[in-house]
């Protein structure tokens, strides 16, 4: 594929890494931005940071290969699964605006580009 894809899925690399280091490291920064309670399970940040930094390896390696069929699906799952999470929360009264907002910019706004890259590429 062409160089803007490469950059894409780069740009949503770092991105990834600077919100897997943010959950792990920044937890307590994020929770104050948004004015909300410190959860009684950090734990849980920790792991979904992990998890963000996992995901910022595969957008690297799909940045370097884009004809990989079934790691551009892992990449939209990545995508996809967190921000249909958070929605379902949202809606059921489980999750503060401020966290599904964020799930809405980390995650939702990002599934354009990507389904968009997937079908140019197959």
């Amino acid at each position: 594929m062409n160089k803007m894809h490469k950059y894409f899925f780069r740009f949503a690399s770092i991105f990834d890494v600077i919100a897997g280091l943010g959950l792990i490291f920044g937890l307590k920064m994020q929770l104050e931005l948004f004015n909300l309670e410190e959860p009684n399970y950090k734990g849980m940040f920790t792991l979904v940071g992990l998890v963000t930094l996992l995901f910022a390896f595969v957008f690297y390696k799909l940045s370097n290969n884009p004809k990989n069929k079934e790691l551009f699906q892992v990449a939209i799952g990545a995508k996809t699964a967190p921000f249909v999470g958070l929605t379902i929360a949202y809606l059921f009264n489980q999750l503060p605006f401020p966290f599904f907002l964020v799930g809405l910019i980390t995650d939702g706004l990002w599934l354009i580009p990507f389904i968009y890259f997937y079908k140019k590429q197959f």
